[in-house]
């Protein structure tokens, strides 16, 4: 795993500013490229050129049971205790993003505070 420094908070802000985009940038993707950045493993694979717009998009994590399938199924596990740690995956609503450690940060500039964040996982090498 990449340490949580300077440079996590960089490649954080680089992809939180890019502009949302159902088709290469929504929630998802903007997720499973910090996974990447931070554990050196593909965990967009099986969406890369799915998510058209928000129906398909919707659609297909409904298929596959949820988010909460979708994260535990590529190795993340649920913290049972709520607490947030920077890196860690956070869901709100039907969105989900990262956590900085102070609030969760989501695809196209959008953030939720600690109070809005309903479930929040985190990565563990199977």
């Amino acid at each position: 795993m990449t340490s949580i420094d300077s440079a996590f908070y960089k490649k954080l802000e680089e992809l939180h500013s890019k502009k949302f985009d159902w088709e290469t940038n929504n929630c998802g993707f903007f997720v499973g490229y910090m996974l990447k950045y931070l554990h050196n493993k593909d965990f967009l694979n099986d969406f890369i050129g799915k998510c058209k717009d928000k129906e398909t998009s919707f659609r297909l994590i409904h298929q596959r049971g949820g988010w909460h399938n979708v994260l535990t199924d590529a190795g993340l596990c649920k913290r049972e205790n709520g607490v947030m740690h920077v890196g860690d995956v956070v869901i709100s609503e039907n969105a989900i993003g990262i956590s900085d450690g102070y609030k969760g940060l989501f695809a196209g500039g959008a953030f939720r505070s600690k109070k809005q964040i309903t479930d929040v996982y985190y990565y563990t090498e199977k």
